[in-house]
């Protein structure tokens, strides 16, 4: 594997790492419990056990294009403390939480990549463009906010919820995944750091977009079901909450094999 290929694959780890740190210190932070934080998706045969510090298990897992932290109280209470004694922890320390709480645990991840890519984005205006420190700092949020609005509109292009910028390349709003993500952090990891940070800080902000999408799954989703169940006064079934993530895992598969055939049928230009 060459160093293009290890740049690559660090620095998608690294905002999966970034992102899953957003909700652990939030947890940890509002006195929840974080039993795992895992990079890469996996049980404990599955996994490689780094250590156990701060109440955390830390691990890295087999599947790399991921990652969690386990945190019982975003459960309902039932299923928070099958959560604690599966893993061997008495059920009785779950500890209820108000949903704002809650709402700031899972918005925290999303949040992280945001500030991430602001952060990135100051550096590269400093170091690259040579602007002041204080300069940096405020064009940074110039930088971020216009990044962060084409991005809102391409994924609305790609959902024809808007029509499609006809001054846009042919196959701009195609699907793309995993593959398309690493092959894009590799070409530019082999052009210059300046286009790696850049690109680095774009999926950053990818992730925040992605994440806030209203699917069961996903932090959004989460985020939509705590509100629904806020405003109607009742909590959303185990059972029904089973069915929305079976549903949205079947469309994120459906749409994750859409992106890999545009990987492989379409490469992405850089």
């Amino acid at each position: 594997m060459n160093i293009t290929a290890v740049m690559a694959g660090s620095g998608i780890a690294f905002l999966i790492l970034f992102h899953e740190f957003g909700h652990w210190l939030a947890a940890r932070c509002l006195g929840m419990q974080t039993l795992v934080f895992s990079v890469g998706f996996g049980g404990k045969r599955t996994s490689i056990r780094i250590g156990k510090f701060w109440q955390t298990e830390f691990r890295l897992g087999f599947l790399p294009f991921g990652g969690y932290v386990l945190i019982p109280e975003l459960h309902d209470e039932e299923t928070g403390r099958i959560v604690l004694e599966e893993n061997g922890l008495d059920g009785d320390t779950y500890q209820a939480h108000p949903a704002w709480k809650k709402a700031i645990v899972m918005a925290a991840g999303p949040g992280a990549n945001l500030v991430l890519a602001y952060l990135i984005y100051a550096v590269l205006l400093s170091q690259h463009r040579h602007l002041p420190p204080l300069e940096a700092i405020i064009t940074a949020i110039t930088t971020t906010g216009s990044a962060l609005a084409s991005m809102i509109g391409g994924l609305a292009m790609l959902l024809h919820l808007i029509p499609v910028d006809p001054a846009l390349p042919a196959g701009a709003t195609n699907l793309h995944g995993v593959v398309g993500i690493f092959q894009v952090m590799q070409n530019a990891a082999g052009q210059s750091s300046f286009i790696f940070w850049q690109i680095l800080a774009y999926l950053s902000l990818n992730l925040t977009v992605l994440n806030m999408l209203p699917l069961p799954m996903l932090d959004g989703g989460q985020l939509a079901i705590l509100a629904i169940e806020k405003m109607t006064g009742k909590s959303i079934s185990v059972s029904t909450r089973a069915s929305l993530s079976v549903i949205a895992l079947m469309l994120i598969a459906g749409l994750t094999i859409v992106g890999i055939f545009n990987d492989l049928a379409h490469p992405i230009a850089l």
